[in-house]
C-alpha cells in the first residue's frame, strides 16, 4: 500500500492504449507500482474512490503523478463488463479543442463565444452523417497554428458546453450508442443552428 494526496479532480487524460480520452480522472501523488493498475484508490476512511489506471513518471520509476478512474465511472462500466464482456462507449466522431479567444477573433465570432471547436470530422461517422463541419483552414498567430472555420458546439441536449472537456464528459456519463442527441452549434460568423446526431459505437481506433 502507498499513500499520497489527491492533487486534482476532473482531469482528462489520453488512454494509454487508445486515442480516446478518459474524463473526470482523479490525480494523486500516491506512488503506483507495476501491477497496481486496476487496484483501488482509497480515501482515509477506507472507501474506494477510484481505480488506478496509469502514472506519468519523468524518472521511469513508480514515483510521479498517478491517475485513477472515479468509482462512479467504474460502477457504470463494470456491470456491462460482467454481463457482456465489454462496454460500448458512445461515439460522435470528431476531434476538437476548446475554443480560444484568439480563434473567436480570427473567425469573427460574437465576443464571449465559448464552446468546443470541431477541428476534424471522421468520415462516415455520426457527426459526418449529421453534417458537422470541421476546420477548413489554418493560420499562424504568434508562432501557433490555429485551426479555423469549424462548427463550435455550445450545448448538447440543453447542457452548456464551455469546452471540449464538457463535451467528452457528457458523452461518457450521459450517452450510449444509439442515443440521439441535439447539438447547438455556432456556424459561420455567429449563426446558431441545432443538429440532431444519432451516436454510434466507439471504434477500436480513430476519433
Amino acid at each position: 500500500m502507498t499513500t499520497g494526496i489527491v492533487s486534482a479532480l476532473g482531469r482528462i487524460i489520453r488512454s494509454g492504449n487508445s486515442p480516446f480520452s478518459i474524463p473526470e480522472v482523479i490525480q494523486t501523488d500516491a506512488p503506483m507500482n507495476p501491477g497496481n493498475s486496476g487496484g483501488p484508490l482509497l480515501d482515509r476512511h477506507g472507501r474506494v474512490v477510484g481505480v488506478a489506471t496509469q502514472i506519468i513518471s519523468r524518472s521511469g520509476s513508480s514515483a510521479g503523478i498517478g491517475f485513477a478512474v472515479p468509482i462512479d465511472t467504474a460502477k457504470q462500466v463494470i456491470p456491462a463488463l460482467i454481463k457482456d464482456g465489454r462496454y460500448e462507449h458512445a461515439w460522435l466522431g470528431i476531434s476538437g479543442s476548446t475554443l480560444r479567444r484568439e480563434i473567436v477573433r480570427e473567425m469573427e465570432l460574437p465576443p464571449g463565444t465559448v464552446g468546443a471547436l470541431v477541428v476534424e470530422v471522421a468520415k462516415d461517422s455520426p457527426a459526418d452523417r449529421a453534417g458537422l463541419r470541421g476546420s477548413g483552414r489554418t493560420v499562424v498567430k504568434d508562432g501557433q497554428t490555429l485551426a479555423l472555420g469549424g462548427d463550435t458546439i455550445i450545448a448538447i441536449n440543453g447542457s452548456a458546453v464551455k469546452g471540449i472537456d464538457d463535451l467528452i464528459v457528457y458523452l461518457t456519463n450521459h450517452a450510449r450508442p444509439g442515443d440521439t442527441v441535439t447539438l447547438e452549434l455556432v456556424r459561420g460568423q455567429g449563426q446558431r443552428e441545432q443538429v440532431g446526431v444519432t451516436l454510434g459505437k466507439r471504434p477500436s481506433s480513430g476519433r
